[in-house]
């Protein structure tokens, strides 16, 4: 007997599981599965993916056991795996069981926010987003593994639909993919043609104070070396060196962006000097 699992991984931030497409019975068998027992689940492309209540949390160590058992059918070797019941599951429909659970990116749409969650190698991957988006802010939470960016005019709607169109690929042996719904990107369009507010240093010069943590993707509680690590990163990002050459408005943006970097370090550099005098 054929299993109809194709592979089963973990990784810190998700559970992946990639399932035989091609058995219609089963797939469908799956998809009832997860509609009648989990509440908080969103149809992407090709997949589905459920996200973690308490209240199912018996549920989903059962839903992923049997996916285990189903994997395990056709090996000698059983594979054994403690399932985090606290991080998201992925069930992806594949037509082959040719290749393998490469990392994921699942692209969540909310108003004028694009929010994406990775399953692993979320540095590269925030980099990657980073020069996709350049001259746009990129809020990271690196406990979490999400980024968010927000879209607020025509012009990036288009950009988040070239960068969503692409395969991300470090190397031969590893590759990132973008997972999403189409539906939501519609809506996403919708709040993007209706908004004229254009990302520019003016607009984030009325943040709060706070902003200075947001500008180097961190949050007040994080430790200064934390906060210090992250500005070097940023620093070298968007080092107006980097796009020498390049037309005016790049150099113009990377330039806007490097400065803002530099005078939220500063600000924080005083605000918590003056708290340990």
């Amino acid at each position: 007997m054929n299993s109809q699992v194709f592979a089963i991984s973990h990784t810190e931030n998700m559970i992946l599981a990639r399932i035989d497409g091609t058995d219609t019975a089963y797939s469908e068998y799956i998809k009832t599965y997860i509609q009648k027992n989990f509440k908080f689940f969103i149809h992407l492309k090709e997949s589905i993916l459920v996200f973690p209540k308490s209240e199912d949390k018996t549920k989903r160590q059962f839903f992923m056991s049997c996916l285990l058992n189903n994997l395990n059918k056709t090996k000698q070797i059983k594979l054994s795996m403690d399932f985090n019941p606290d991080v998201p599951f992925f069930v992806e429909f594949a037509n082959s069981k040719e290749g393998s659970l490469v990392p994921k990116v699942i692209v969540k749409c909310h108003k004028d926010s694009v929010f994406f969650r990775f399953s692993d190698e979320t540095k590269r991957v925030v980099e990657f987003l980073r020069k996709s988006f350049f001259g746009m802010r990129v809020d990271v939470d690196y406990c979490q593994k999400v980024a968010k960016v927000k879209v607020a005019n025509k012009e990036e709607y288009f950009a988040l639909r070239k960068l969503l169109a692409k395969k991300i690929k470090f190397s031969d042996f590893l590759q990132v993919k973008f997972t999403y719904n189409e539906e939501e990107l519609v809506r996403l369009n919708s709040y993007a043609k209706a908004s004229k507010k254009r990302f520019s240093a003016e607009y984030f010069s009325d943040y709060p104070k706070e902003s200075c943590f947001y500008e180097l993707n961190s949050k007040y509680g994080d430790s200064f070396e934390t906060i210090r690590q992250r500005y070097l990163e940023l620093i070298k990002i968007y080092h107006p060196d980097r796009v020498y050459g390049k037309d005016e408005e790049t150099q113009k943006r990377y330039t806007a962006k490097f400065r803002r970097v530099q005078s939220a370090f500063e600000e924080i550099k005083k605000m918590r000097q003056g708290l340990a005098s």
